[in-house]
């Protein structure tokens, strides 16, 4: 199944967060929890394939084109007189990191980390049981990481690496897909459990901010904590899902330009995401000008970034299908 207006989502969630770092667009952070509902979504689809298409599926779509634009930032960073330590390079290589971004290539991919366990834990929840009772993994994993909040223990190891901050995205994305998939066939009590579900993971994300926002001055990341003003706008990603699915149904939607554009867009988020921003630094700090600053060198920098990422998505398409060809021997 595909949903044209995800796809347009995707790039809006990445282009917001391109605005936050080169523009100082203050919301733009926030498209960071969109991407992550709507990965939530989209990799249940993904599981319905069997889990060694999964696996191979994800590998493919993040690692390749992932290795060439680090490599890719990592040496225009040293061309430009910012030399960063070699091993930086090949621990970002890896895209699991510690979550601080003085660690990594670029700062970006603190988020891919987070992208990675999802995908671990969903594939060995459903390679012990099945993807019939995921709503079971989406229910404990709230109630975890509700609990680990409640009793203050967030700043575990274990607890972070249970991604408990951004749970709830995720969850309320796979939700919706289990509900659009299954609520058809779904008895009225498993319906009512998953809106149920649904609906936790839409209000856990206010418990969470309010829990990190109660802990300023004993912890340093507050990433997943948020103004009032931020939190309205959150919010918001859980009623603009909904819609987005809903109104993909729609003739327009279906339309081949429409679906060949919203395809380009999509496909241009994930190179976009991994390259602009410590390239787009490093780039505008170079020739002189403040990073943050609209001007014409940062806006230049914008457009060539975008026009690179197009360039890069179409590749790294083609380079997908002829590995996957080879990998399921498809002739």
């Amino acid at each position: 199944m595909y949903f044209a207006l995800l796809d347009i989502l995707r790039f809006l969630s990445s282009l917001a967060v391109v605005f936050h770092h080169t523009f100082l667009f203050h919301y733009g952070k926030l498209g960071v929890y969109l991407f992550f509902i709507i990965s939530g979504f989209v990799i249940h689809f993904s599981l319905s394939k069997g889990l060694k298409e999964y696996a191979i599926g994800r590998f493919l779509r993040l690692y390749p084109l992932f290795w060439f634009c680090c490599t890719l930032t990592y040496f225009v960073t040293v061309l430009y007189g910012n030399n960063l330590p070699l091993a930086k390079y090949f621990i970002s290589m890896l895209m699991f990191n510690d979550g601080k971004i003085a660690q990594m290539v670029d700062g970006s991919y603190w988020t891919l980390t987070f992208e990675l366990l999802f995908y671990f834990y969903i594939a060995v929840f459903v390679s012990l049981f099945s993807v019939k009772k995921l709503h079971y993994f989406y229910a404990g994993w709230l109630a975890v990481s509700f609990i680990c909040f409640y009793l203050q223990i967030d700043q575990n190891i274990i607890a972070k690496l249970l991604s408990i901050r951004f749970a709830p995205y995720f969850v309320f994305g796979g939700m919706l897909a289990l509900i659009i998939s299954t609520y058809r066939t779904s008895s009225v009590q498993v319906r009512a459990a998953y809106i149920a579900i649904l609906v936790a993971a839409a209000t856990l994300p206010q418990y969470i901010s309010d829990s990190l926002r109660a802990q300023q001055g004993v912890i340093s990341n507050f990433t997943g904590s948020f103004e009032p003003d931020e939190m309205l706008v959150v919010q918001s990603f859980f009623i603009l899902i909904p819609l987005a699915v809903y109104f993909s149904y729609f003739s327009f939607a279906k339309n081949k330009t429409f679906i060949t554009w919203s395809l380009l867009l999509g496909g241009i988020t994930y190179p976009l995401y991994l390259l602009h921003w410590k390239i787009g630094e490093t780039l505008i700090t170079s020739y002189g000008y403040i990073y943050g600053e609209i001007n014409v060198l940062s806006a230049t920098v914008v457009i060539g970034l975008l026009v690179i990422s197009y360039i890069f998505s179409v590749y790294d398409l083609r380079l997908r299908k002829i590995l996957k060809n080879i990998l399921f021997k498809k002739h």
